[in-house]
């Protein structure tokens, strides 16, 4: 009787192992966006749906401003450069528009994560769009260091789209 008893335990636990180790496609919780800019901006940046590759090209802020485009977002997107060139940065979003909502859910936050090169948060701060609009000043940055933008917004089904740029806080 112990036998079948341990025989049954040792098949329950290899079957939860097998469970826990099935891949899990993560494409469900972060969604690609348009590759093409608008022909009316040039300037602006297509976003990602995943950080920059350490290969990927650096844009200065003490040159100029970054401008971005997300046309279509459900939780997160990405810069698709590194930024460098400021200890202070300040993001600004507009035109923010609810393409997709859901009875309830929270339709007018918006978190701005700052990454560095390492993949480690260095700042981070949420803001309420009011009027199709917010921005924030994040610092805490060293100027010859890289960067990465995360733009999240809470996973309750929502999608929306907005603009705006990247720049060197004053």
């Amino acid at each position: 009787m112990r036998k079948k008893k341990g025989l049954v335990s040792l098949m329950l636990s290899l079957v939860l192992c097998m469970a826990m180790c099935m891949p899990v496609s993560a494409s469900e919780g972060v969604d690609t966006l348009s590759p093409t800019p608008p022909a009316a901006a040039s300037e602006v940046e297509p976003r990602g749906a995943n950080p920059p590759s350490s290969s990927a090209d650096t844009h200065d802020l003490s040159v100029s401003s970054y401008s971005y485009q997300v046309t279509d977002m459900g939780y997160q997107v990405f810069t698709s450069k590194w930024i460098t060139g400021a200890s202070s940065i300040k993001i600004t979003v507009s035109d923010w528009e609810l393409l997709k909502e859901y009875t309830g859910a929270k339709k007018n936050e918006l978190t701005l994560k700052v990454y560095n090169s390492s993949k480690k948060l260095v700042t981070s701060e949420t803001i309420t769009i009011s009027d199709q609009s917010g921005s924030a000043t994040l610092s805490g940055l060293t100027s010859t260091s890289k960067y990465y933008v995360c733009f999240e917004v809470p996973t309750n089904g929502n999608r929306y789209s907005f603009n705006g740029t990247i720049s060197k806080a004053k």
